[in-house]
């Protein structure tokens, strides 16, 4: 099943959509937890989460970052020591918003990721860096997923989908 799998989820049908979190703001996911690999993989294995922190003078009052550029080197970083190791660890989602950029992955070995964590770390004080596993699978992946009732709702409504990362793919440069 790995071997369809990459980590940084190459080409597969990313959905990007916002949600309205409790506090009333909005977060913008990117997930391909809809994929059936992704999420057999995900469900078989662990989880965890790597949350950048960014300091409060970066974030906009949408609770968005003023700027994702070192959140994105950062994830560009930490995915490329992923595959330089061989890790079988896989970017499952990313969510933006009240502040942080969390980035979810599952993994065989949660060691392979904290490793990549490490050999990651620089000198950048734009945010923190935090992790910490998930416990209960498959609801989890559940709240990183486009129901079937948003989706039909999505296209009932004229909404454009977007399954390609198009303009929202191009901010994050995904």
């Amino acid at each position: 099943m790995t071997d369809r799998l990459s980590v940084s989820g190459g080409n597969d049908d990313w959905m990007i959509f916002s949600k309205t979190a409790q506090s009333g703001q909005k977060l913008l996911f990117r997930s391909r937890t809809r994929s059936p690999e992704v999420r057999a993989f995900a469900e078989q294995n662990q989880m965890m989460r790597v949350r950048c922190v960014l300091r409060e003078d970066l974030v906009t009052d949408t609770g968005m970052p003023a700027s994702s550029t070192d959140i994105e080197d950062y994830e560009d970083r930490l995915v490329g020591k992923l595959k330089q190791a061989n890790a079988e660890v896989y970017l499952v989602a990313a969510v933006t918003g009240e502040g942080n950029r969390d980035l979810f992955f599952a993994a065989r070995d949660l060691d392979d990721l904290r490793a990549a964590i490490k050999a990651s770390d620089s000198d950048i004080d734009t945010f923190k860096v935090q992790y910490a596993p998930i416990g209960d699978i498959p609801p989890f992946l559940n709240m990183l997923t486009l129901s079937e009732e948003d989706l039909a709702k999505a296209t009932y409504h004229g909404v454009p989908v977007d399954r390609s990362g198009g303009l929202l793919g191009k901010l994050f440069r995904r």
